[in-house]
């Protein structure tokens, strides 16, 4: 019986690993275009004044939000080793785990904000465009 509670312990641990990583991988590549489709289209500048948009306008600092993700993103993937052998990496997993339920808190206050991000985006390409291109 407590072979078989094992087993599943390593079985669910192991499961949480890939989750954690097909999980955060999205949400950190959602950050990343997001913000290079700014800067392709605004550059150095056209960020810049995105974010202060988004704060000054908007009353939402993107930036703070952005790099939490960013930040708690990769420590997630960092710390998750979905191999449960031994004490060690079964605590790294589930601290990846708590982390990326801080991620989530994150990405789920980006994405309540996302209409407004996006609206904010196309305002500042579109001051950036030549006269030609409108």
């Amino acid at each position: 019986m407590l072979q078989t509670l094992h087993e599943y312990a390593f079985l669910f641990l192991d499961l949480m690993g890939y989750v954690i990583i097909f999980s955060v991988v999205p949400c950190i590549l959602w950050v990343v275009v997001s913000h290079y489709y700014v800067y392709r289209r605004g550059g150095v500048d056209g960020l810049v004044r995105w974010h202060q948009n988004n704060i000054m306008k908007y009353g939402f600092n993107d930036v703070v939000n952005s790099l939490s993700i960013l930040g708690l993103g990769l420590l997630a993937l960092i710390l998750c080793i979905p191999s449960p052998s031994d004490p060690l990496t079964t605590f790294s997993t589930i601290l990846s785990g708590a982390l990326f339920g801080m991620m989530a808190a994150f990405v789920g206050e980006r994405r309540m904000h996302w209409n407004m991000i996006k609206i904010s985006a196309r305002e500042v390409i579109l001051e950036n465009l030549p006269p030609n291109n409108r």
